[in-house]
């Protein structure tokens, strides 16, 4: 006897169902909603065995959720699915949890307030206002007086610290992170910012209070001794605030605008202040909501009144802290306090609107002056006959460099002839970009930085007494490793940055010759004539690199400086940049740093080697010829190596 196996085929048009291999053991869509239900179903029957409670439910549903969520992960995907739902879980779990008491608190105090704002409430104050109105009020329904006094009040006070602690703050940021170079004014600063954060504000109120008692006698009270207690409030949030906005500007922007020849003062009000001014309108609009909800110092420095005071400088004055404080502790009726409650919620939503209409007057101001997105479309009225720049000779002798006591670079002499291009090339750490921030002092700018010797442009000493180093960078430009046109600026206005950042004073068809000029001879003006409006930071890599040298040629220098400017280029714009170097050495002295042998033996004149002994030994210029001699038949050992890739 026998038996027969049949196997059912799929019909005719019918194809099997096959799972891809890059799907299998993964969790079904359904998984999480339906532990999330099951969670909340058996959340409610635990919150009923032991109270019924709309807290009690939500805290043991969240528990159920987070433990049996993670488990049936991990047994469909592993236990490293189930850590990472889990991690996930728990972000999901804070968030609900932040959300929560806003959410709650704007629903109650719209619940609450809503009805209390009338006419009456934002257009009349509570003079002459009785207890007996109140009673009527209850009868009638209709609640006279307002918080009118208390909004002009608020309003007036914070104008006064705002006005005080900003430019203060701002300025004492700015200390911090462009001038104290780590010294004990900015480390004692950032001592004493740090300690007045912390400080309870019922003390800066009797301070202000103690302050102003000693000057025109006790109990001197008024708007302006509540704005100071306020402002010292304030302060410390500006300052942190402000301090890390300019801190993460990057440096770049800031080298970029000292290698125009543009003075410190003036890189700081037009390029890092305008960078960062978003996340500053932000901390100041912090630092507000800080203190404008402030009720203790408030109530020893500014008293109390029922009246308009639209002098901030004499009198009592109420805020809408205070106003609501008063409302509930000493209601207008105690027999009837309904009317008094409800003042005060209507008190606190307005006080809320204030808020959120100082955080929408940041965002505009942060829009206003963020970096660019647009702009008007300008094109040229008349092409200039070209620049004029002159190029120099360069001779450097025996220059050492110094970082504090740590010799950088020792003993360098070299001549590097005009309308020419210099490469230097060598092993990182051997001091050949240091060398080359020398050549116009850029190297300054680092904190502890020093030069030794003499570097003479057609024998003009540029570390001579008296030599300011803002001129020195205006004839020696230089363009950096990375791409670094200025955020805040169109590419128009990045051509004529280091115009601008001078203030100097140059016509609209003057501008506009000057743009195409530069960046004709950077070799970018076809490719952006239509949009100089456009921000240039929405340029490619290659096109940044080649508006950077626009706006270094548009200040007519006689030298140009080139740090790796192909480090971060792809091959196609690295072709670009160095199609540009051959065309301005005609009329420009190029210096160039490079890792890229092959580019030096393409573009330069003449190469120069650096290397290092080795760890915390000073870099040496070790063979400095003509760039065929160096790659064909170098006169060192250490040169062949390196050229050659035996070592580097």
């Amino acid at each position: 006897m026998s038996t027969s196996t049949q196997t059912s085929q799929p019909g005719p048009g019918v194809s099997p169902v096959r799972r891809s291999k890059l799907t299998r053991g993964q969790r079904p869509r359904w998984l999480v909603p339906v532990v999330g239900v099951v969670a909340v179903v058996a959340g409610a029957a635990l919150a009923a065995l032991v109270g019924f409670g709309i807290a009690l439910w939500a805290l043991f549903a969240a528990v159920i959720f987070l433990v049996v969520g993670p488990l049936a992960v991990g047994l469909i995907e592993g236990s490293r699915a189930g850590k990472d739902s889990l991690m996930t879980f728990l972000v999901y779990t804070a968030f609900v949890l932040a959300v929560i008491p806003l959410v709650s608190v704007i629903w109650t105090v719209l619940v609450n307030g809503v009805p209390g704002l009338t006419g009456n409430m934002l257009w009349t104050s509570m003079n002459g206002v009785t207890g007996l109105q109140d009673n009527t009020a209850g009868s009638s329904g209709e609640v006279v007086g307002g918080a009118y006094h208390a909004i002009v009040g608020t309003v007036s006070i914070t104008f006064w610290a705002t006005v005080m602690s900003v430019p203060v703050g701002l300025l004492t940021a700015i200390y911090l992170v462009e001038y104290s170079q780590g010294g004990w004014l900015g480390k004692a600063i950032t001592f004493f910012v740090d300690v007045m954060t912390g400080i309870p504000s019922i003390v800066a109120g009797l301070f202000a209070a103690a302050l102003f008692g000693m000057i025109f006698g006790p109990s001197t009270r008024t708007g302006f001794v509540a704005a100071v207690a306020l402002t010292v409030l304030m302060i410390p949030t500006v300052v942190k605030n402000t301090e890390e906005m300019l801190r993460i500007v990057p440096n770049e922007l800031r080298e970029a605008s000292y290698a125009l020849g543009v003075r410190k003062w003036r890189t700081i009000l037009k390029v890092v202040i305008p960078t960062a001014i978003s996340g500053i309108a932000s901390g100041v609009t912090l630092a507000i909501a800080r203190v404008i909800g402030e009720t203790a110092p408030l109530l020893v420095t500014a008293g109390f009144a029922t009246a308009i005071n639209w002098n901030s400088f004499s009198g009592w004055m109420t805020t809408l802290p205070t106003f609501i404080y008063y409302q509930i502790m000493n209601p207008t009726s105690p027999t009837n306090p309904d009317p008094s409650l409800q003042r005060a919620w209507a008190a606190a939503l307005i006080l809320i609107i204030i808020v959120m209409l100082l955080n929408l007057v940041a965002r505009l101001i942060a829009r206003a002056f963020a970096p660019k997105t647009a702009g008007a479309e300008r094109g040229p009225n008349h092409l200039s006959e070209g620049l004029t720049p002159m190029s120099k000779r360069i001779d450097v002798e025996h220059l050492n460099v110094y970082y504090g006591d740590f010799l950088a670079v020792q003993d360098v002499s070299m001549n590097i002839e005009p309308r020419s291009v210099t490469a230097f090339i060598g092993p990182s750490g051997c001091g050949k970009s240091t060398f080359l921030r020398t050549l116009n002092r850029m190297h300054e700018v680092i904190p502890g930085a020093r030069a030794e010797g003499k570097v003479l442009l057609d024998g003009d000493d540029l570390y001579g007494k008296g030599v300011d180093p803002v001129t020195v960078r205006s004839m020696v430009g230089m363009v950096f490793q990375r791409p670094n046109p200025f955020p805040t600026m169109s590419i128009r206005d990045n051509v004529l940055a280091g115009v601008k950042l001078n203030n100097k004073r140059i016509s609209s068809s003057d501008a506009d010759d000057l743009v195409e000029s530069s960046l004709r001879g950077a070799n970018l003006w076809n490719e952006v004539k239509d949009r100089l409006g456009k921000p240039g930071s929405g340029l490619s890599g290659g096109q940044q690199q080649r508006l950077c040298i626009a706006r270094a040629i548009a200040v007519k220098p006689e030298v140009i400086l080139m740090d790796e400017p192909c480090s971060a280029l792809d091959p196609i714009s690295t072709l670009a940049i160095e199609d540009l170097i051959n065309d301005i050495k005609s009329d420009y002295t190029v210096v160039i740093v490079t890792h890229n042998m092959q580019q030096a033996s393409r573009v330069s004149d003449k190469t120069a080697f650096f290397n290092i002994e080795g760890t915390g030994k000073p870099g040496r210029l070790i063979e400095y010829a003509p760039t065929s001699e160096i790659f064909n038949t170098p006169q060192k050992q250490e040169t062949e190596d390196y050229v050659s890739g035996r070592f580097g």
